[in-house]
């Protein structure tokens, strides 16, 4: 049985992709919202219909509407605006972000779920969502260049936050201790650096 993983997987390399209304693809040939949602199910052997109305009644008909705070936080739920799911459909990352084709001037990409005009929720049809998918494991922190102290607070911030990374990954709970003391005490003395 296809994963989600694998469904949202493939949303996402069309990412960069034209959008053009009523437009099907197949990426990088433009491609409309619900061109998006049913290529990337279908080329991964999930029946999907076209149009996102259609798209959010197979789901209903499969039983499987879920809540748009579920669908928001669920790995690979779609996300549907318009009565009855016909003005827009997006797949959800879990996470408050999107994959999806979302407007003439926005293309094809990722955005946020949160805050916007969602109507339904519901989860495709054919598809595992118990399987591991991205996000479910540990991803560390990348690292950054180096620049000289103090070449901008944000670098200096991020520093330290790999920092306690490698503590809380490796080190013992007496240097967690310590970084956390360390992290405490320059956060104080920012603070009184700008009169908090």
């Amino acid at each position: 049985m296809t994963t989600i993983g694998d469904v949202v997987q493939r949303s996402v390399s069309a990412w960069g992709t034209p959008y053009v209304f009523g437009a099907k693809g197949p990426p990088p040939n433009p491609i409309d919202c619900s061109g998006f949602v049913r290529w990337a199910c279908e080329s991964t052997g999930v029946d999907m219909p076209d149009g996102s109305w259609n798209q959010l009644a197979h789901c209903r008909a499969a039983g499987l509407a879920v809540t748009i705070a579920q669908g928001i936080a669920t790995y690979g739920a779609l996300l549907f605006m318009g009565t009855d799911g016909a003005e827009h459909v997006a797949f959800s990352l879990g996470n408050g972000m999107t994959s999806e084709a979302r407007g003439r001037a926005y293309g094809s990409g990722s955005w946020q779920s949160t805050g916007r005009p969602w109507s339904a929720a519901a989860l495709i049809p054919g598809v595992d969502y118990g399987a591991p998918h991205p996000g479910d494991e540990y991803m560390p922190l990348p690292d950054i260049p180096d620049g000289p102290p103090g070449a901008s607070a944000w670098i200096e911030d991020y520093r330290r936050l790999k920092n306690l990374e490698a503590v809380i990954l490796g080190g013992a709970p007496s240097d967690l201790t310590q970084r956390l003391d360390q992290l405490k005490a320059d956060v104080d003395a920012i603070k009184a650096k700008v009169g908090a």
